[in-house]
């Protein structure tokens, strides 16, 4: 095309057509693939508790659940807490020994998976590893 030409209305039309659907096609792909959750860890949006306990691909990884304090274990300079959203529950290891059940937290931390043997049966927990608290909504 030289200058000073203009495209036809139908090709400028089929041409914003391929890249609507060129961005649908993508946003699809990530709202459905296991992916998602890195994508969302790096813009540090909460993931679904349902999904860090799940999602192998989560593990080591950091991510920023949201919910209430459902219970707590207190430690000597630490505190093991229970948090739950709409879709499960998940413990989390945390310097912070303020927090109370019934409290609304946003914590940002690294997924960790211990292994326990139990009467020669071994057993795994997910958890939470917190790096740092917000307060929730």
């Amino acid at each position: 095309m030289t200058k000073g030409q203009r495209r036809s209305p139908l090709k400028q039309q089929s041409r914003s057509l391929l890249i609507l659907l060129g961005i649908t096609t993508l946003a699809l792909v990530l709202a459905l693939s296991p992916l998602r959750f890195l994508l969302w860890g790096q813009l540090r949006w909460p993931i679904p508790i349902r999904d860090v306990q799940t999602v192998g691909l989560l593990r080591d990884r950091q991510v920023t659940v949201e919910g209430q304090v459902s219970d707590r274990v207190p430690l000597i300079g630490a505190q093991v807490y229970q948090v739950q959203d709409a879709t499960g529950k998940l413990w989390v290891v945390s310097s912070d020994t303020e927090l109370k059940p019934g409290e609304p937290v946003k914590i940002r931390g690294n997924v960790r998976f211990e292994t326990l043997g139990f009467e020669g049966k071994e057993q795994g927990e997910i958890y939470l590893d917190a790096q740092k608290k917000q307060p929730g909504k």
